[in-house]
């Protein structure tokens, strides 16, 4: 049995969804390679909506993992080949081993990632699911209490319709992104001249609260929250579920977050900034995704990871990193993504300026 820092089994464990924060912990994984044999490690987490592709690529030692010198990366799509695979040489120490490619993936398309380098060779194939059905999305607005400031404050309710397919158990993963379109005026006398107003466009991921719905709850690794042990059992941070409770038919799913989602461009914390404005595009993506049961077991495990910090709780079982990959380690997985997007939603936006405190939405 190898033990090596989570720092390092980091890289090993999280798709391209996934944020790579824990590998700043050094937090210790019991991990069984079976031998000490080098091994191409291989992750990706694909999407069907969009075109940019990421692939991590490393290979595992005795003692850790490290950069697989002189890789050579092959990504096909049917049979037929997606051009160039890039490595990223910006890509920051922890993320070494990023490569990226470009390329439209369908539903019912097969994927193929063959990875050699250093007399060794890997490879996983994948199909990609059938597309999910949004029938709708509702929304409102509701005074919720918050946990973190202990006060109630407004939440939007965003309730999301989805057809399950028929005839057999499917599992989904749902997310949800912010875009933000805004202007950010300037304090002329501030400043000492003039400065035009200036454009601000970003995208962002919205946590919303996946404890709320009965259906979201499904994809808790081990809960109960009505259990006294509630707060030491993983919680669903993957924002995964099954059809369990709507197999067959329509499923309703409940989300809440707060209005103030996120401060504006980080320019418009300086102390000459004197407004910021809305434009009519903002809105918010309601993202179901369509996965395998692989990938639904494989973020299961990610889930207990996440929260238990991947130490032994009394409470949780040892969980099997699942792996796809032939000749070698990691685990490669495709989601089918439908979108319903909601237009004209304006959060408050909340930023300092050394002469006021002020919300505007």
């Amino acid at each position: 049995m190898k033990k090596i820092s989570n720092g390092l089994i980091g890289t090993i464990l999280m798709t391209v969804a996934l944020s790579l924060s824990v590998a700043s912990c050094e937090n210790v994984l019991d991990v069984d390679f079976g031998d000490s044999t080098p091994k191409i490690i291989i992750n990706a987490l694909l999407e069907t909506d969009r075109t940019y592709h990421e692939v991590w690529i490393m290979k595992s030692l005795e003692s850790g993992v490290d950069s697989l010198k002189d890789a050579t990366v092959t990504v096909t799509v049917n049979g037929k080949s997606v051009g160039e695979v890039i490595r990223d040489g910006d890509a920051y120490e922890s993320q070494q081993g990023r490569y990226y490619f470009y390329g439209e993936i369908s539903p019912g398309d097969v994927v193929k990632i063959d990875v050699s380098g250093e007399g060794m060779n890997a490879w996983a194939e994948v199909t990609a699911p059938s597309a999910p059905t949004i029938t709708g999305v509702d929304t409102s607005t509701v005074l919720k209490y918050d946990n973190v400031y202990e006060e109630m404050s407004d939440h939007w309710d965003i309730r999301a319709h989805l057809q399950d397919g028929k005839g057999e158990t499917d599992y989904y993963r749902l997310k949800m992104e912010h875009s933000v379109s805004v202007t950010v005026s300037y304090d002329d006398e501030k400043m000492g001249h003039h400065k035009p107003d200036k454009d601000f466009d970003y995208t962002e991921d919205i946590l919303y609260e996946p404890f709320s719905d009965p259906i979201l709850t499904n994809g808790y690794a081990y809960s109960s929250s009505d259990n006294i042990l509630s707060d030491l059992t993983p919680s669903n941070i993957t924002r995964i579920f099954s059809d369990e409770m709507f197999r067959d038919t329509e499923g309703t799913v409940d989300m809440y977050f707060k209005k103030s989602l996120h401060s504006v461009h980080a320019e418009a914390y300086e102390a000459e900034v004197r407004g910021v404005t809305f434009k009519d595009n903002n809105s918010i993506s309601v993202r179901f995704e369509h996965i395998s049961k692989d990938t639904y077991n494989y973020l299961q495990v990610i889930n207990i990871g996440e929260v238990m910090g991947y130490e032994t709780s009394p409470i949780v079982e040892p969980a099997v990193i699942p792996s796809n990959v032939q000749g070698g380690l990691g685990f490669v997985g495709i989601a089918s993504v439908s979108v319903f997007t909601v237009r004209g939603i304006n959060p408050v936006i909340m930023y300092y300026n050394p002469d006021y405190y002020q919300e505007y939405d």
